[in-house]
């Protein structure tokens, strides 16, 4: 699964384009797009490009942005006793979930922009469970 997109600013792309995106992203099933505009361009932006790809999805179980449901804030900040704390009950920081595959009917596509990282690790790891299963 997965491939990389560069030298495409998604806040370009015109309707047909984005219908090639969705066909893109149901054949490769993850698309990386590296350096982004939309990433600085804020939740509206990103809200109404995301509209275009079908009804939003809102799950209210993290933090979100103010009038912006739809956006789930992801933190870690590295804190080495909240790190402790948390390896004391496990034995990796490798953590596996299904953003929430429990549906009836799942979002078809989600967009994650990254707005800090640190300079290693960091990763975000994809897995194609459709494929495991069969």
């Amino acid at each position: 699964i997965g491939s990389i997109v560069e030298g495409v600013q998604l806040s370009q792309l015109s309707d047909a384009a984005k219908d090639e995106l969705a066909l893109l992203v149901s054949e490769r099933k993850v698309v990386a797009f590296p350096d982004q505009d939309l990433i600085d361009a804020g939740p509206e932006a990103q809200s109404k490009f995301m509209r275009y790809f079908g009804k939003p999805n809102y799950q209210p179980i993290s933090g979100t942005v103010r009038g912006y449901p739809g956006f789930h804030i992801i933190h870690r900040d590295g804190n080495i006793d909240e790190i402790t704390r948390f390896l004391e009950q496990r034995t990796t920081t490798t953590l596996w979930h299904q953003d929430v595959s429990y549906e009836i009917q799942p979002p078809s596509y989600v967009m994650l922009g990254l707005l800090e990282g640190p300079d290693v690790g960091g990763d975000t790891v994809f897995a194609a469970t459709d494929v495991a299963y069969k």
